[in-house]
């Protein structure tokens, strides 16, 4: 997919199973490289519209040059590691520690923080964005579920565009609980 905005991608799978997710590596093109801090949200929104969620890499790393073998290709096998040095950026604004454990927004933050293995995750931030996927949503929705009592639907997280809106249907679960 051209967009002009990159020079060269490689996407690649990381983790098993549950833990499976894409990681982009990104060289700007010459115009991008200077616009590089919203770069990796306007390549991930030209990717949304594009292809099913499940194909959007959760991960972007921006890359000054990509490691190249001597036939041109990029070297995937020296790409960094998520979560390394020159990796991903860290997710927004950590669980608070003396957050309420039974406000929804909270307790949903922590359980998805947790399973994706993140050292916090904003309100606003996508589960899908953030690697997660369909066995992890059911995984996070079953802890919730054993935490509050309450059925939640998996993929209610899959579509929720953030965690504040996952929440929201959480706490409406929960206000329809017998007192």
């Amino acid at each position: 997919m051209a967009t002009g905005m990159a020079s060269a991608v490689a996407v690649e799978k990381t983790g098993e199973g549950a833990r499976a997710g894409l990681v982009a590596y990104v060289r700007p093109a010459a115009g991008a490289a200077a616009q590089a801090d919203d770069l990796t949200d306007r390549l991930a929104a030209a990717v949304r519209e594009a292809l099913p969620a499940y194909m959007v890499p959760g991960r972007w790393i921006v890359m000054a040059e990509m490691p190249m073998h001597v036939n041109g290709k990029i070297d995937r096998g020296r790409l960094p590691e998520p979560g390394s040095a020159d990796g991903t950026p860290t997710p927004g604004d950590a669980v608070p520690a003396d957050g309420d454990e039974n406000d929804p927004l909270t307790a949903v933050r922590a359980v998805v923080a947790d399973l994706l293995q993140l050292p916090g995750v904003g309100p606003d931030e996508n589960f899908l964005v953030l690697g997660g996927n369909s066995i992890l949503a059911m995984q996070a929705t079953a802890r919730l579920r054993d935490r509050f009592g309450v059925e939640l639907n998996p993929a209610d997280l899959l579509f929720a565009d953030s965690m504040a809106e996952f929440a929201c249907l959480l706490a409406a679960q929960l206000a329809e609980l017998p007192a």
